[in-house]
């Protein structure tokens, strides 16, 4: 039974990793369907990685939301399982979720998605539609931890 409980986290983990593939560029997809091409090709332009705003001005502020971010998901992981021990009729909602290595994965793959647009949000000069997000995202988390907090507590 744990071994089939650990393959199921892995399997989730799993479709957390091809889920964000998925979203690989279309030029990488090229490269790897016409296979290794020369090394002139592999450099890319330096145009391709200008943006707007320099990393040096974005790093604080990046390091602000994934303090967050990582802070309220942790929250919801430790509210989960503590509503779950606590509470015999409690369940996970999240039909990807059931199991703890499940949830890890699920939250593991937030966080990256989450902080990826972040941090492209903030590259490309939204600083304001970032920090939006961020806070929309403690305030999503926050709710879920208070609610499974009050499931713990009840008993029920």
């Amino acid at each position: 039974m744990k071994f089939q409980k650990g393959m199921r986290g892995i399997l989730h983990a799993l479709v957390v990793v091809m889920a964000l593939a998925v979203a690989a560029p279309a030029a990488a997809e090229t490269r790897a369907i016409l296979g290794p091409a020369s090394l002139a090709d592999r450099e890319a332009p330096a145009e391709a990685f200008e943006s707007k705003v320099p990393v040096e001005r974005i790093a604080d502020e990046f390091a602000r939301d994934m303090f967050w971010l990582g802070a309220g998901l942790s929250a919801d992981l430790l509210s989960t399982s503590w509503a779950l021990r606590e509470c015999p009729s409690c369940y996970e909602a999240n039909p990807f979720g059931h199991d703890s290595e499940a949830r890890i994965a699920l939250k593991i793959g937030t966080a990256s998605a989450i902080g990826l647009t972040q941090y492209r949000l903030r590259r490309a000069g939204h600083h304001g539609w970032a920090t939006a997000l961020r806070w929309f995202g403690v305030f999503v988390q926050g709710g879920f931890t208070v609610n499974n907090s009050l499931h713990a507590l009840r008993g029920k």
